[in-house]
């Protein structure tokens, strides 16, 4: 665990610096998601399309793409 203490602007900006921003995964220019639990603002940061398309889940070919279409559209009902 980690603690700092951060700048807040007029317009209620929170100023964080470069060594935190690294710690945290949190990358100029990209999102982060803001949380309230219990008082506390929990910032963390989301992964860029570039991130989720660089480190897939799984890895399937295109047969069993194929394959879990068809069973989803059997499950929906809107096979065929």
């Amino acid at each position: 665990m980690s603690e700092d203490t951060l700048l807040v602007g007029k317009r209620g900006e929170i100023y964080t610096d470069e060594r935190l921003r690294k710690k945290a995964g949190i990358k100029k220019g990209g999102r982060v998601k803001a949380t309230v639990m219990n008082g506390r603002l929990i910032i963390e940061p989301l992964p860029s399309l570039e991130d989720l398309l660089s480190n897939p889940l799984i890895t399937i070919n295109a047969r069993q793409a194929e394959a879990l279409s068809v069973k989803a559209q059997k499950e929906e009902g809107v096979f065929g």
